[in-house]
């Protein structure tokens, strides 16, 4: 289970997970790592936080760091949220 929680005050805000991740080997033996990192930095004041599949939400995170790169106009904060990675072909 993930924990993920954000918080807004005045001066700004925090976001904060936990970071363990159950992994399952061939033989569907749970395996555990406790340094999994679930806040991703994307953008200067941006980050990403993700529960579930570690590949898909890798994914998604090369995705909007590569738009943002590539197009002048995501850097604009406003613009970010233009960005959908689940409509996009960026992904793949």
């Amino acid at each position: 289970m993930t924990i993920i929680a954000g918080f807004c005050f005045k001066e700004g805000s925090i976001v904060i997970a936990d970071s363990r991740a159950t992994l399952n080997d061939i033989k569907n033996k749970a395996h555990f790592n406790d340094s999994i990192q679930k806040i991703v930095p994307i953008y200067k004041n941006y980050a990403f936080a993700y529960a579930g599949n570690i590949e898909l939400a890798s994914k998604i995170i090369y995705g909007i760091k590569y738009n943002i790169r590539k197009k002048e106009k995501l850097k604009i904060p406003q613009k970010l949220g233009l960005c959908q990675p689940f409509g996009g072909s960026f992904l793949w």
